[in-house]
């Protein structure tokens, strides 16, 4: 009866009790090859000349002002027209961009097009040049 009580003390008391074993899954790291390495350095020189494209168009934009109000003037001589006969038929705009939008829209869209070719070439250049085949 002895036996049996001190078998379910434990051995030594300040002793915590063992927990499992803690088995980390730590996950493999894939290896690149030399030809995605260089495809993700292409995609990062693409989001900079977009983002330059992007910093390009709100300089361009410029203060936006005077552009409304010669939009403005130029409706308000057309209306002047329309009453007066002079001018023909009454177009009140198609309330869009305006033509210096329109420029600097195409300008920025250029520029991504232009740098993205640029950023291609280099990409295919530097796999020339970096990655051999075995």
């Amino acid at each position: 009866m002895l036996t049996t009580v001190l078998a379910n003390l434990p051995q030594n008391p300040q002793r915590p009790p063992k927990e499992g074993a803690l088995i980390k899954d730590v996950p493999k790291k894939h290896l690149t090859t030399c030809e995605e390495h260089e495809s993700a350095v292409f995609n990062k020189e693409v989001k900079e000349v977009e983002a330059a494209a992007a910093k390009h168009f709100e300089e361009r934009k410029g203060p936006r002002s005077l552009d409304r109000v010669s939009r403005v003037m130029d409706r308000i001589d057309s209306i002047l027209s329309f009453i007066t006969g002079e001018g023909g038929e009454f177009d009140p705009g198609d309330g869009g961009d305006s033509l210096a939008d329109l420029l600097n829209k195409q300008a920025a869209i250029t520029e991504i097009e232009a740098g993205t070719q640029q950023a291609a070439k280099m990409r295919d250049q530097r796999i020339k040049v970096n990655c051999k085949k075995p």
